[in-house]
Parts: structure tokens; sequence; C-alpha cells
């Protein structure tokens, strides 16, 4: 779910990046918010690398992330499954669990931050 919520919060960066820079108009930004919204977190992350990119450090932290969650989403049941069905390794699996969702979260609260300063940018320039 938290992988979800990360999704979005890239797409709607990708939106506001470009609507507070002029280079979409909000129609054409909510037309590209669905298009991301309905495709692999990857794409997005390509598009934002390609068209709106973000510093360095947040876009490491958000492909690791994505590969984090693409374990958690793809490979962890066939890895886990052994060590839980005989009762071993709960604590190894739940603390990885909990890193990613924690990831996840700072992941969100950055772009939130990123996103206000965009919008603040956008609307002084609107002013002047």
């Amino acid at each position: 779910m938290l992988g979800q919520k990360v999704h979005f919060a890239l797409s709607c960066y990708y939106s506001v990046f470009h609507v507070t820079h002029g280079t979409l108009s909000k129609e054409r930004a909510k037309q590209k918010l669905e298009k991301h919204l309905s495709t692999p977190m990857g794409n997005v992350i390509n598009s934002i690398n390609r068209e709106a990119p973000l510093c360095p450090g947040i876009t490491k932290r958000i492909l690791e992330f994505k590969d984090r969650r693409n374990w958690l989403a793809h490979d962890f049941d066939q890895e886990a499954t052994p060590f839980l069905a005989r009762g071993k390794r709960f604590d190894h699996y739940i603390c990885k669990m909990e890193e990613i969702a924690t990831q996840a979260c700072k992941i969100m609260q950055e772009l939130h931050l990123i996103g206000e300063k965009l919008v603040k940018v956008g609307v002084q320039d609107r002013f002047k």
C-alpha cells in the first residue's frame, strides 16, 4: 500500500513540476498524472529523470525504495515461505518490512516539501 502512495507522490511531483514551470497546462498535467498512476513506478521515475529531475540524493533513495518494494511485491513470498513455514526468521522479515515502510514515509515527506517549494516559487513568479 505504501508503494502505491509513493507512486502517487511521484506522479504528483511530476505534474506539479510541469505546471509550476509552465511546461504543461493544469489539464494536461492532470492527464499525465492519470497516465502515470496506471503505469509501473519505474516509468514514472524514468519520466521524472528525463523531464523533471530531482536532486541525486532523493533519486538514489527512490530507486532503492523501488528495488526494495519490488522485492517485497515479487520475491518475498518465494524467499520467505520456507523459513516462515518452519517458524523461523519472522523478526528478520518484519524488520525488512518496517524499513521499507519507514523509507516510503520519508520519501513521501521529502517529495511533499519539494512540491511545496515548487508551488511557492510558481505563485511568486505569477505575481512578479
